[in-house]
C-alpha cells in the first residue's frame, strides 16, 4: 500500500503476498519503536506509537530514563498495549551531565550525543534477544500475543546504522519512520544516485538534483547548502549523517514511512518508492487529536515557570500574539539572537518567545540585548525553560508563529491554521519555508542568502506583514484553508490504517522474494478489451520481474492482442480456450466488441462455459515439487470480477487468488461487500443516488438518476442467470486473498484502508499500468486493414487539432445517442475521428452525416485500441 506503493513497488507487493499471511486476518502485531533522542523526533514517534496501540497492536517504545519522564504518562486506556522501555545512555566525554536529548546539549555537541546514542546498540540487542527468547519457538512464538510475542517489526529513525545485524539475527523486518518531509528525503536521494551524480561543492546543493524528474523548488540557498554539505561528512560521532541514513537501503528495511500526506506533498511518494526500491508510505501528519489539559502530558514539570506564561496569554486579546520558537537544534549565534530580539522590539506586536540560548565554547549563555526584557515587558514574554508548544499554539490569543520551519513545528502549525513568519536554518527547514511561502501561508524573513545573516528591520517587517498589515489576512485565510483540508481526521487516519496492510505485504514480499524460484501466475481477464489490455500489461510487468505468467483468453482475442515481445516470450505465454457457442450470439464473437450491448449477458453465458476448460488447464500443471516456470503448479490466479466460478477451482487445487479490478477503487467502495448491502439494502433508484453509509468520510460517491438506474440493474439477475453484483461478490470467497485495483494516489484519494476494512483482505493499488511506449507493430487491434486509411488521414492533420471520440465496447448506446452525438460533432466544426460502434437497433448514422463532415471527420467502424489513436500527435483531446 504508489506509494503507499508506487506502481513498481506495489507490483512486488501484489505478486508476493504470502498465502499464510493473507488466508485469515493477521494477528495483532508487536512493534518496537525507537526514535533518535530529539523531541522533534520522539514526540511524533510516540504519537505514532499511541495510534498503533489504539489499533490493538502491542508497542514497545524505546528511549532513555529522563526522556521517558519528560514525554509524560501513557494514557491509562493504552497501558495494556503501549509500554516505554528505558535504556541508560552511556557517558561520553564532553557531554553535559545528565544530557539525554538534543535539548540538553549545545549544537556543537550533537555529534557527541550521537556517539552516546550509538552506545545503546548493546543494550538494545540485549532487549531484543530477551524478548525473542521469552517468546519461544515454533507455534508458540507465532501464536503469542502482546509483549510476549516476538517483535513483528522494528520502526527506527535515521540514526541507528548499527541496528541491522540485530534485526537480521532475529529475522525481524524494519521500517524507517522519517519525521522530515518527503521533499527532504527526495533531495538527499539514495546512495546510488549520489554516486552517479556526486555533489562535491556547495553549488551542487543549490540546484534541483537530477533524479527528481519534474519541475520543483527543491534546492537550497547558499548558507543552507553549506550546512547540508556537512551532513555528508563524518562528525564527532565518527559517522556522517548521510551514511546513517543510507543504511535504510539495506534489504532488512522493508519500507519507509513518512510523516506527511499527498495533500501536502502530492508528487513525491511514487518517486521515493522508485528511488529507494521500497514502498514509501504516508502515515499522515500525526497531528495530535486533542491538546491534553494536563501539563504533565505535554512538558517537563520540573519547575512551574510556564504557569505565569499561560496566565499572561490568558489576558491577551484573540489572535494578537505571535509565538516565536526556533527549535532545539538551530545553530543560533549571538548575532542571530540580537537581531531577532531587536526585530521583535521594532515590530511593536505582542509576542511570546521560547528562547533557547546559544552557546559559546560549549558554555550555554543568555545573550539578549541589554535592557531588552524590561523594554518589552508590557507586550512580550521570554521563556527560557521548556515550553509546551502545542498548548501555546492552541491558545486563542496566538495569531501567528515565527518558526524555524522544522517539519514537526510546521505540522503543528497546520493543526491550528496559523500564518507563519519563517526563519529557517538547517536540514529540511529551507525547503519547507520555500514550500510554505509558495502556498501563501506566510512570509520568510529577508536575509543574506550567502551567509544566512539577517537584520532586525527585516524581522520587524516580516512580523508586521503577518500580524498587522493587510497581507496578514491573506496569509491567515490560506493557512485556515490548509488547516481545513488537513483537519479531516478520517482521511488522516486512513493513511495510518494503510500501515498494517503495507507491513503485511512487504514482509511477505521479502520472504517470497528471497526464494530462488520465481512464481507461476495465471492471469484470466473478462473478454472485453478494456479488461484484457490492462490485464495483459500487468502480465508483461510481472514477466519482466522474472515470474512465469500464463495469460488465458480465446483464439481470436489472442491474435488481436498482438504478439508477445520477444524478450518476454520465455516467461509469458498466452493460452487459448475455445469459447462455447451460445444461441443468439453472432458467429465468431469472442469479445464485447463483437456483440451488441443487449447481447452482453448471453456473452457471459459463453464465458461461463470456459469453466471446465479452465479447470482442466489448472489441474494439468504439476504439483509444488520444486519445478519452475510453466511446469510449476500456479502460485496465484489473478482473475477478473466476472468469474464467480474460479473460487471452487482454486480451492480444489489450493491456489490463492487475487481479484484485479480495472475500474477505480471508488467504484469498488461504492458497490461494497455483501454484508454491508444486506445491512443497508438498496431497493430503489434513489438509494444509488447517495453516498453509501459504509463510506464514512466526505466524498462525492453517488450516481445521477440515469446512472443510478443502470447501476441498479447490476443487482438483479440477467440473461446469464447471475447478477453482476453476485459475480463481483465472488471476491469475498476465501480463496481470494487480496484485491488489486488499477489506480494510484495521484488519480484518486487513497482507498486501500477503506477497501481492506470493508472486504477483510488487503487491497492494493497497482498503479495505472500506463503503457511504457506504443509500438506501431502491435499497438493496433485490427480485424481488417480499414484502420490504415484512418492513420493516413490523421497523419495529414495539424498537431493537436483532432478530437478522438470513443465510448467503449459495453456502453448501452442507442440510436438516439448516436444521432445526437453525430449532430453535436457536426455542429462543433472541429476535426474528429470517431471509433463508432453501431447501436443494437435502429438507424446507424443520420442520413448524409458522413458526407457533411468528410472534410473534418472520420468514422471508423472496425475494432480500435484507443492508445493507437491517442499516440498520434494530431489527437489533441479524447
Amino acid at each position: 500500500m504508489a506509494k503507499y506503493p508506487s506502481p513498481n513497488q506495489a507490483m512486488a507487493a501484489i505478486i508476493d503476498v504470502a498465502t499464510s499471511a493473507a488466508a485469515s486476518s493477521p494477528p495483532q502485531l508487536h512493534i518496537v519503536v525507537f526514535p533518535w533522542l530529539a523531541f522533534g523526533h520522539m514526540i511524533p514517534f510516540l504519537e505514532l506509537s499511541k495510534r498503533l496501540a489504539r489499533r490493538g497492536h502491542a508497542v514497545t517504545f524505546i528511549s532513555t530514563p529522563r526522556n521517558a519522564a519528560r514525554l509524560g504518562a501513557i494514557p491509562p486506556e493504552l497501558l495494556a498495549r503501549l509500554r516505554i522501555v528505558s535504556l541508560d545512555l552511556p557517558a561520553v566525554d564532553g557531554l553535559p551531565n545528565g544530557a539525554e536529548s538534543t535539548a540538553d546539549v549545545p549544537q556543537e555537541k550533537i555529534g557527541l550525543l550521537k556517539k552516546a546514542f550509538d552506545g545503546l546498540a548493546v543494550p538494545f540487542a540485549g532487549l531484543i534477544a530477551d524478548i525473542c527468547t521469552n517468546a519461544g519457538d515454533g507455534d508458540a512464538a507465532i501464536n503469542a500475543t502482546g509483549f510476549s510475542r516476538k517483535p513483528d517489526w522494528i520502526i527506527l529513525d535515521f540514526a541507528q546504522y548499527w541496528i541491522w545485524p540485530i534485526a537480521d539475527e532475529h529475522e525481524i523486518p524494519c521500517a524507517m519512520f522519517s519525521i522530515v518531509p518527503a521533499t527532504m528525503v527526495a533531495f538527499i536521494g539514495p546512495k546510488s544516485q549520489n554516486s552517479a551524480h556526486p555533489r562535491s561543492k556547495t553549488e551542487d546543493y543549490m540546484v534541483q538534483p537530477p533524479w527528481i524528474p519534474f519541475p520543483a523548488n527543491i534546492a537550497y540557498r547558499r548558507h543552507e547548502a553549506e550546512w547540508i554539505a556537512t551532513t555528508f561528512k563524518p562528525n564527532a560521532s565518527g559517522v556522517a549523517d548521510m551514511n546513517r541514513f543510507w543504511e535504510v537501503e539495506r534489504p532488512q528495511c522493508r519500507l519507509i514511512i513518512y510523516r506527511s500526506c499527498p495533500e501536502v506533498e502530492p508528487q513525491l511518494f511514487p518517486i521515493l518508492t522508485d528511488l529507494f526500491a521500497k514502498p514509501a508510505v504516508p502515515a499522515g501528519l500525526l497531528v495530535f487529536p486533542e491538546i491534553p489539559r494536563d501539563a504533565a502530558a505535554a512538558c517537563d514539570k520540573s519547575d512551574e515557570t510556564f504557569t505565569p506564561a499561560m496566565e499572561w496569554l490568558d489576558k491577551q486579546p484573540d489572535k494578537s500574539v505571535i509565538y516565536v520558537a526556533l527549535g532545539s537544534e538551530a545553530p543560533l549565534t549571538s548575532d542571530h539572537v540580537r537581531e531577532l530580539a531587536l526585530g521583535l522590539e521594532l515590530a511593536d506586536v505582542k509576542f511570546i518567545w521560547a528562547f533557547r540560548a546559544p552557546s559559546h565554547d560549549g558554555v550555554r549563555m543568555i545573550d539578549l540585548p541589554d535592557g531588552f526584557e524590561s523594554r518589552i515587558a508590557a507586550r512580550g514574554l521570554v521563556c527560557t525553560k521548556w515550553v509546551p508548544q502545542l498548548r501555546v499554539l492552541a491558545h486563542r490569543a496566538v495569531g501567528g508563529f515565527l518558526t524555524h520551519c522544522g517539519w514537526g513545528s510546521t505540522v503543528e502549525s497546520f493543526r491550528f491554521g496559523h500564518p507563519l513568519v519563517m526563519l529557517p536554518f538547517i536540514t529540511d527547514q529551507g525547503l519547507i519555508a520555500q514550500a510554505m511561502a509558495a502556498r501563501g501561508i506566510g512570509v520568510e524573513v529577508a536575509r543574506n542568502y550567502d551567509d544566512g545573516s539577517f537584520h532586525r528591520g527585516d524581522v520587524a517587517a516580516a512580523v508586521r506583514r503577518v500580524m498587522v498589515e493587510t497581507d496578514g489576512k491573506t496569509f491567515a485565510r490560506n493557512a485556515k484553508e490548509l488547516h481545513d483540508v488537513l483537519r479531516d481526521k478520517e482521511r488522516q487516519e486512513m493513511y495510518l490504517s494503510e500501515l498494517k496492510p503495507a507491513m503485511a505485504a512487504t514482509r511477505e514480499v521479502a520472504t517470497t522474494a528471497s526464494s530462488p524460484r520465481p512464481l507461476h501466475i495465471v492471469v484470466f481477464p473478462w473478454l472485453a478489451f478494456g479488461h484484457m489490455i490492462p490485464f495483459l500489461e500487468l502480465s508483461k510487468r510481472l514477466a519482466r520481474r522474472g515470474h512465469a505468467v500464463t495469460f488465458v483468453s480465446t483464439p481470436r482475442n489472442v491474435v488481436r492482442l498482438g504478439a508477445i515481445p520477444p524478450e518476454l516470450s520465455v516467461r509469458l505465454r498466452v493460452v487459448s480456450l475455445n469459447l462455447p457457442a451460445v444461441d443468439g450470439l453472432p458467429e465468431g464473437a469472442e469479445s464485447t466488441t463483437d456483440v451488441p450491448p443487449d447481447k452482453i449477458e448471453l456473452f457471459k453465458i459463453a464465458f461461463d462455459g470456459l469453466a471446465a476448460q479452465f479447470a482442466s488447464l489448472i489441474g494439468g500443471n504439476g504439483e509444488d515439487d520444486g519445478s519452475t516456470g510453466f511446469s510449476r503448479k500456479p502460485d496465484w490466479i489473478i482473475q477478473d470480477v466476472v468469474q464467480n466460478w474460479t473460487g471452487s477451482i482454486a480451492e480444489e487445487h489450493k491456489i490463492p487468488c487475487a481479484s484485479f479490478n480495472i475500474f477505480p477503487a471508488a467504484m469498488v467502495a461504492f458497490l461494497g461487500p455483501k454484508k454491508e448491502n444486506l445491512a443497508h439494502p438498496r431497493t430503489k433508484t434513489e438509494d444509488y443516488m447517495v453516498k453509501p453509509p459504509w463510506i464514512t468520510f466526505p466524498a462525492n460517491l453517488a450516481f445521477r438518476r440515469h446512472e443510478a438506474e443502470w447501476i441498479a440493474t447490476m443487482f438483479k439477475p440477467n440473461a446469464s442467470g447471475v447478477a453482476d453484483i453476485d459475480r463481483f461478490w465472488s471476491i469475498e470467497h476465501p480463496c481470494c486473498r487480496l484485491i488489486i485495483y488499477r489506480s494510484c494516489l495521484e488519480a484518486e484519494p487513497p482507498m486501500s484502508p477503506i477497501l481492506t476494512d470493508l472486504f477483510a483482505k488487503p487491497a492494493l493499488p497497482a498503479g495505472l499500468l500506463i503503457f511504457p511506449e506504443i509500438v506501431d507493430d502491435d499497438a493496433v487491434i485490427v480485424s481488417d486493414q480499414s484502420f490504415l486509411p484512418a492513420i493516413e488521414w490523421l497523419d495529414e492533420k495539424p498537431d493537436k487539432s483532432v478530437i478522438y471520440v470513443a465510448l467503449g465496447s459495453e456502453a448501452p448506446v442507442t440510436a438516439d445517442h448516436v444521432r445526437e452525438l453525430a449532430f453535436g460533432l457536426e455542429l462543433a466544426d472541429v476535426n474528429f475521428i470517431w471509433a463508432i460502434r453501431p447501436p443494437s437497433h435502429g438507424a446507424f448514422l443520420p442520413n448524409g452525416f458522413e458526407s457533411c463532415v468528410a472534410h473534418a471527420g472520420w468514422c471508423a467502424r472496425s475494432g480500435y485500441r484507443s492508445c493507437a489513436c491517442l499516440r498520434i500527435v494530431r489527437s489533441g483531446v479524447s
